[in-house]
């Protein structure tokens, strides 16, 4: 069962984003990495890595909205890494997550994989607002 999964998985879409962020993803690093996680911490950790946020860009292909754009950046496209690493709104609570990060922080497989950035990461999150209804109780 765990082979036909295996095929099945490398066959999606998704593999070859998830398998940029975190190669062992298909291995038990995800399980052993959200063991202690609560499930809404564990779905934002899941949504980032798939993409499927409420952020526009998820949110035009499901046609839930008008456009892809940021609604602060004109003409940007609002994805995971634009909300983490370029929408200039975010600048101060990117700041902080970058001293506390050093160079890693600008590393979207580091955020996502590493114990100690997830928790940096939540509070990033917490600091936007962006992802009210994902966001992670501290």
């Amino acid at each position: 069962m765990h082979t036909r999964w295996t095929d099945l998985w490398s066959t999606s879409p998704l593999f070859q984003h998830i398998q940029h962020i975190d190669p062992f993803a298909i291995k038990h690093s995800f399980l052993k990495l959200t063991l202690s996680f609560s499930k809404r911490l564990t779905g934002l950790i899941i949504g980032l890595r798939t993409r499927h946020l409420p952020l526009n860009q998820h949110l035009f292909r499901l046609t839930k909205t008008d456009s892809s754009d940021c609604p602060r950046c004109p003409y940007i496209d609002e994805t995971v890494p634009h909300y983490l690493f370029e929408c200039l709104h975010y600048l101060a609570a990117r700041q902080v997550m970058s001293q506390a990060l050093g160079r890693k922080a600008t590393s979207l497989s580091h955020i996502l994989t590493d114990p100690e950035a997830i928790v940096i990461l939540v509070r990033y999150v917490n600091q936007t607002h962006q992802l009210k209804s994902t966001l992670p109780k501290t």
